[in-house]
């Protein structure tokens, strides 16, 4: 469908530039956290949250700063154990290597 409304867009007049974003093949993955366990500990379900956001989609730490230029630097977990839900289940969750 959006293909379609893309199609019809730009033939609207004025337009300069259409384009209905393609999405790929992603995955969800829902991640039950153990709560007797995290109490046990004094960990707060919004940490377990922040964790998994950094670990996964990534976190900006820092800025470099480059002649004129600045580039935020964002730290994630490496693209083989952030790709394959298993990989997340053993390596980034539970912290085994």
């Amino acid at each position: 469908m959006a293909k379609e409304i893309e199609a019809a867009v730009k033939t609207v007049p004025g337009t300069t530039s259409a384009f209905a974003e393609r999405l790929t093949g992603g995955f969800y993955l829902n991640i039950e956290p153990d709560y007797e366990k995290m109490s046990r500990y004094g960990i707060r379900v919004n940490d377990v949250q922040e964790v998994i956001a950094s670990a996964l989609g990534g976190e900006m730490i820092t800025t470099t700063v480059e002649g004129r230029e600045r580039f935020g630097v964002a730290v994630r977990y490496p693209r083989d154990y952030r790709s394959d839900p298993q990989a997340i289940a053993t390596q980034v969750l539970c912290g085994r290597r």
